[in-house]
């Protein structure tokens, strides 16, 4: 249990510290939109605009821009398409992830 309570403490402090790389890679506070977008990667690494302009309630043309904002710091990447919409991965996100997996144990299928 405290292994397991150790783990998830520092996930979070993972994911808090990528959160604060990607505010402090702007050089300067971002904007509401585009802290939305980045509050999505942090709970969702794996977006597409559509969902970022649903979930945050950004326009389309928003959504994108916040994207290309993200891609270009390096906090996004993008990794092909579903259902025909391109699809862009949080790759910090998804390594703190993989490495919260690693730790806890976890069973690979065979």
């Amino acid at each position: 249990m405290l292994r397991a309570t150790e783990n998830g403490r520092q996930l979070a402090t993972g994911i808090r510290l990528i959160r604060q790389e990607i505010h402090d890679g702007f050089g300067r506070t971002p904007g509401v939109g585009l802290k939305r977008a980045i509050e999505l990667i942090i709970r969702e690494p794996a977006v597409t605009a559509q969902m970022l302009s649903e979930i945050t309630g950004q326009s389309s043309c928003a959504a994108y821009r916040n994207i290309e904002r993200l891609e270009q710091l390096g906090a996004l990447k993008t990794t092909g398409h579903i259902r025909g919409h391109r699809v862009w991965v949080a790759p910090s996100v998804v390594q703190a992830l993989d490495s919260f997996a690693a730790r806890a144990g976890r069973r690979i299928r065979r």
